[in-house]
């Protein structure tokens, strides 16, 4: 029997096990997400197969293009595309991936399984900052400035591209994904800012309808389980409700984040 090589990671608590024979797998997953790994019982065990590594910027931008089939049924997640083939068992929490020895399949099948599986969470296309406990999710969609704003707020920005939001008792927490550029982290959620460059920094409050249609198009929609897409449509307005939603027009430099975390302009 071959040995399997495994590699858990912990997304904004749910745990996930990856098992493989081919060693090249444990190092194509480690530069995304080796800050997230963890010794936590995993919820979901995935056995990955496949041949042949992505060794050029044109393999990989066949690989990304072509069209993914999504589709959660009776107990079941499955991922197909030319290349890619999932599927996973929700009730066991065993599956399997087939794919080229790359992250992008298990980053598809890992966000599939967060929009899935999580409760009473939200994903969302924004830049994590947090500091004291209190944490601002910066949304906006390719250009806005997700990336600029992460670097330039050093150990605050906890990530760049995806996050995750999670109502729960309390109220809302965020926590930091590994897409494109993340490291664990998070904490109760004080703000959310849809992203604009400016001349200087700027924070202002939106017209509701405003901020409900810029927040919608950076949601992570699940539209391949109906049932999972009307939750988040309530979580949605639910957060536009409980949380401060605000625009921030920023400057590239290091005084964002006073901006960032200020009091909101009328």
């Amino acid at each position: 029997m071959p040995v399997l090589r495994r590699f858990t990671v912990d997304l904004a608590g749910l745990a996930v096990a990856f098992e493989a024979a081919d060693e090249a797998w444990p190092a194509a997953l480690a530069p995304r997400y080796g800050a997230f790994a963890t010794r936590r019982a995993p919820r979901f065990v995935i056995r990955l197969t496949g041949a042949g590594e992505v060794r050029d910027a044109a393999a990989l931008a066949r690989l990304m293009a072509e069209p993914l089939d999504i589709v959660a049924a009776g107990g079941r997640l499955t991922l197909r595309s030319a290349s890619v083939a999932a599927a996973v068992d929700l009730t066991t929490g065993q599956g399997e991936l087939s794919a080229p020895v790359h992250r992008h399949g298990v980053d598809s099948l890992l966000r599939a399984l967060l929009a899935l599986t999580t409760p009473e969470s939200l994903l969302l296309h924004g830049a994590l900052a947090a500091a004291d406990g209190r944490a601002f999710v910066c949304a906006g969609p390719s250009g806005a400035g997700k990336s600029t704003l992460a670097a330039l707020l050093g150990e605050r920005g906890l990530c760049d591209e995806l996050c995750l939001l999670r109502r729960g008792e309390e109220g809302w927490t965020a926590h930091a994904l590994p897409y494109w550029h993340g490291r664990p982290g998070g904490g109760r959620l004080a703000g959310v800012r849809l992203l604009a460059h400016g001349p200087d920094h700027e924070l202002r409050r939106l017209p509701p309808e405003a901020a409900r249609r810029r927040l919608a198009a950076e949601v992570v929609w699940p539209t391949f389980a109906p049932e999972a897409a009307e939750r988040a449509l309530d979580l949605l307005a639910r957060l536009l409700v409980e949380v401060p939603v605000a625009e921030l027009r920023f400057r590239p430099d290091a005084g964002v984040w006073s901006a960032l975390a200020g009091e909101v302009a009328a």
